[in-house]
């Protein structure tokens, strides 16, 4: 079974095996994953610029922080365009984002809440 923590805290201070970040579509990054890119040295920008990860709904990229913050991976999972979200695909998102990270061995995952 999954433990789920939800905490007000610095992502970048986090300790925590994986931090789900959600990310709306956006041609870069922006709220706690432009945080985090600053931390990252622009590897979640260049993810963007070359359309591995765009904030789609549903869409995830798993990152190993390399000890650059306290998380030691980031998952960062696309919530879509600002003006479509909705409860729902909320719940998807969140959904295919605890999928993803049992699928990859997390046993405990932390999830931001951006605002």
């Amino acid at each position: 079974m999954m433990k789920i923590n939800f905490k007000s805290e610095n992502s970048s201070t986090h300790l925590t095996p994986c931090l789900i970040v959600p990310c709306i579509e956006s041609t870069k990054p922006t709220n706690c994953a432009k945080e985090l890119d600053d931390k990252f040295k622009g590897a979640i920008s260049a993810a963007y610029k070359e359309k591995r990860f765009e904030g789609k709904a549903n869409q995830t990229l798993l990152l190993n922080s390399l000890g650059l913050v306290k998380a030691q991976n980031i998952l960062l999972i696309g919530i879509g365009k600002v003006e479509e979200i909705t409860g729902e695909k909320l719940r998807l998102a969140a959904g295919t984002a605890i999928k993803t990270a049992e699928k990859n061995g997390f046993k405990k995952v932390s999830l931001v809440s951006s605002n």
